[in-house]
């Protein structure tokens, strides 16, 4: 039931956030529905040229090619990637009740001090901490910027 009960609640929050996040319920329900592909689904000329065969099997089921400058096979690899990468990152790597462990994170909670057996990520005072720490500051703080829209506004 662990690989099902994680997609089950994976899903559950994606949907629950569309609704949360939409101004309404309408735009809601369009975002999921592009979400599914029930808008049609395109893939970079450059890609279905080299899907061979299988292009038309998925021409079947409605994936299209568009030729177009703004959506290139190498933005597409790209976006697949980072995808990729960032989907690693939120399940290989422990979170911070692991990090934090022995220094008791939350009141009541113990939890594990090993993450996959081993004790590589833990924090400890310390100066590579600190630099880590400092450098993913600075970053978050050279990316503030641009409208931020308050999120509850609409309650």
């Amino acid at each position: 039931m662990r690989p099902l009960g994680w997609f089950l609640t994976f899903t559950a929050v994606v949907v629950a956030m569309v609704f949360f996040r939409s101004p309404t319920i309408t735009s809601a329900v369009d975002l999921l529905k592009g979400l599914v592909g029930r808008n049609g689904v395109e893939l970079p000329q450059e890609i279905y040229d080299h899907l061979g065969p299988l292009a038309s099997w998925l021409h079947r089921f409605g994936v299209t090619s568009v030729n177009s400058e703004l959506w290139t096979g190498h933005d597409f690899g790209r976006l697949v990637m980072w995808i990729f990468a960032s989907l690693l990152i939120a399940l290989a790597c422990p979170n911070s009740l692991q990090v934090l462990a022995r220094y008791e994170p939350a009141l009541g909670v113990t939890p594990s001090n090993t993450y996959m057996g081993s004790r590589i990520i833990e924090w400890n005072a310390s100066v590579p901490w600190a630099i880590i720490v400092s450098i993913a500051g600075a970053i978050a703080i050279l990316h503030l910027g641009g409208p931020s829209e308050f999120l509850y506004w609409q309650f």
